[in-house]
């Protein structure tokens, strides 16, 4: 997964109103899956990654990757990343 598409993500989600902790959930299209936490650090300057849980059958994900992205008040949103 390319990082800068992910923080594009966390980036939009974070200004629609999504409020941290953010929980990610992503599965790629080869069974790959990884589920992330996103923290807001103490001074709210940037964001702390906790890998909560990851399987992946081969060393690299592969397009495309599905991502769910949750805050804690219950809003959610779909993110489908494609080769480009």
């Amino acid at each position: 997964m390319d990082p800068q598409q992910g923080a594009h993500s966390l980036h939009a989600c974070l200004e629609h109103g999504l409020i941290p902790p953010l929980y990610v959930r992503a599965v790629s299209g080869n069974g790959a899956v990884m589920a992330v936490r996103y923290a807001s650090t103490p001074d709210e300057e940037r964001m702390e990654a906790t890998v909560l849980a990851a399987h992946a059958p081969e060393p690299q994900s592969v397009f495309p990757i599905t991502m769910m992205i949750t805050a804690i008040k219950g809003k959610a949103v779909r993110v489908v990343m494609q080769r480009g």
